[in-house]
């Protein structure tokens, strides 16, 4: 089956912190939707309703932000940060119900969220730990894909083998999937295919996997024996039109065993790996189709794990279809 995935509900990242200053409006397009986000003097963030309910102006194209409300650029009217309407510059009347609605939004990790669904939110995104970090190296692309396919390579452990040309990994523990995380640890398996296709390379590398929710997928695989513990993480956020907009940070943690100067000597080169990584899964996500009933052999069950997981962001029914009948394509 090759039916579209409809949009996943959740918490899903429209940038960074950075992007966003104090008494600035930034026009932004999300889920088919124009919005203006703007962070009032104190630092708080908000998200309406681009359009100005009186005739219609853009609140995000010259619009002014001052004592946490907005001002459209067209008639003055004024906005406050849930939407109400907080003055009229003319007329001395301020219908009391006219508002612009408004979207939920939250900064966590260096990364400004913004919420898709009905009502308020019923879960937050887990936290990563306060251990002192690296600045983040960025990386910013538009692709067309979902969200899904984008996560999914978080359970996809073949791949690593024939698009990232490293050893095929193997799971280390059981899947964790609780609630909003999924999560399991990896590591090499050099003798997981056949001898033909094995990598004489001696390099292994182990860490962890997971997904925060249904637009965020990272990963701490760093190589065995190396005492470096960095955090990648891509969120993957739908604009419209099957285009997904993909913000992929990285940081290095500053600890005993790897101090501030040798963290930042190594960003560089480690970023520019994460982010060829990345592009490689592009090439593949763009172009692929979603695969309702996959023909997966008994050693991709973790797969149909995720699928189960990453259901329950669907608001209408889950897109993993009954039964998940795996073809015996190799041997268990």
């Amino acid at each position: 089956m090759t039916e579209p995935l409809p949009w996943p509900s959740g918490w899903f990242a429209i940038g960074l912190s950075s992007d966003f200053a104090c008494g600035q409006a930034v026009p932004a397009r999300w889920f088919d939707q124009d919005l203006v986000v703007f962070r009032s003097e104190d630092g708080t963030l908000a998200a309406l309703d681009a359009y100005c309910p009186h005739l219609g102006a853009h609140l995000g194209y010259g619009g002014t932000v001052s004592d946490g409300a907005i001002t459209c650029p067209f008639h003055g009217w004024r906005w406050a940060a849930d939407g109400t309407c907080r003055s009229v510059p003319y007329g001395n009347r301020v219908a009391p119900k006219l508002r612009i609605p408004s979207v939920p939004i939250a900064e966590q990790d260096g990364v400004v969220l913004l919420w898709r669904g009905p009502g308020v939110p019923t879960w937050h995104m887990p936290q990563f730990d306060e251990h002192r970090w690296t600045s983040p190296v960025v990386i910013r692309r538009t692709i067309r894909s979902h969200p899904q396919e984008i996560l999914e390579n978080t359970a996809d452990l073949a791949h690593f083998r024939f698009v990232h040309l490293t050893h095929m990994m193997e799971p280390t523990t059981e899947v964790r999937a609780k609630d909003n995380v999924f999560e399991l640890s990896v590591q090499s398996a050099p003798e997981a295919v056949d001898p033909a296709i094995r990598l004489a390379d001696e390099v292994l590398i182990a860490g962890g996997v997971f997904c925060h929710g249904p637009g965020l997928a990272g990963a701490t695989i760093a190589a065995k024996e190396v005492p470096v513990h960095a955090l990648q993480r891509l969120y993957a956020t739908p604009i419209g039109n099957d285009e997904v907009n993909l913000l992929g940070v990285v940081n290095i943690r500053i600890d005993d065993q790897c101090d501030e100067a040798t963290a930042e000597s190594l960003m560089d080169v480690l970023s520019s790996a994460v982010f060829e990584n990345w592009d490689r899964d592009i090439v593949i996500w763009q172009k692929k189709r979603h695969l309702r009933q996959p023909a997966l052999n008994p050693k991709e069950r973790v797969i149909w794990t995720f699928r189960r997981w990453y259901a329950q962001y669907y608001e209408t029914g889950s897109p993993v279809p009954a039964g998940e009948a795996l073809a015996q394509a190799a041997p268990a």
